[in-house]
């Protein structure tokens, strides 16, 4: 990542985004977590996506890089996306109280990455999980900075894209 980054910069990219994972939290479906939470994890994947996300801290500081990290919630395809409300298989990962957590279909990834492509501001995280599912997750950063939102709902159907960031996400390249 840091070579990546170290590069990007001689070549005179502005900005990245990184694709990180809410596993940078210990046990994450335990607890509500804010966007501003600091990482915690310690597990080998966790820890690894945590020095991660230190390598970008890093490259701002150090070339004045705009870099977005998203910390994905189980990134699903969306053929796949609606497992995740059957009890087995696979069984859903719940929180506090039963809050279910869920994971995100693959055209809400697209959909973020595109957004955040497009948001420069220096170090910024989002968490990104389907929205209205994000059960101990806010995503409220993403909505408000990034005019971000999940397609995919408790309606277990993918809506009609209306931000300029799902409709990049659904375009075709030319």
């Amino acid at each position: 990542m840091h070579q990546t980054l170290s590069a990007a910069h001689r070549a005179g990219v502005p900005h990245t985004v990184y694709l990180s994972s809410l596993s940078v939290y210990a046990d994450p479906v335990s607890r509500r977590l804010e966007e501003s939470a600091g990482p915690d994890a310690t597990d080998v994947y966790g820890l690894t996506k945590r020095l991660g996300e230190e390598v970008c801290r890093a490259a701002v500081a150090r070339y004045g890089l705009s870099v977005n990290i998203l910390r994905l919630a189980w990134p699903t395809p969306d053929r796949l996306w609606l497992a995740w409300g059957r009890v087995t298989p696979p069984a859903r990962p719940t929180g506090p109280g039963g809050t279910p957590a869920c994971a995100t279909a693959a055209t809400d990834v697209a959909g973020a990455i595109a957004a955040a492509l497009s948001y420069r501001d220096g170090l910024q995280a989002f968490t990104i999980s389907a929205d209205e599912l994000a059960g101990p997750w806010s995503t409220a950063k993403a909505r408000d900075l990034l005019a971000w939102n999940s397609q995919f709902t408790s309606a277990h159907t993918p809506t009609t894209p209306t931000s300029t960031s799902a409709r990049a996400a659904t375009a075709r390249p030319t």
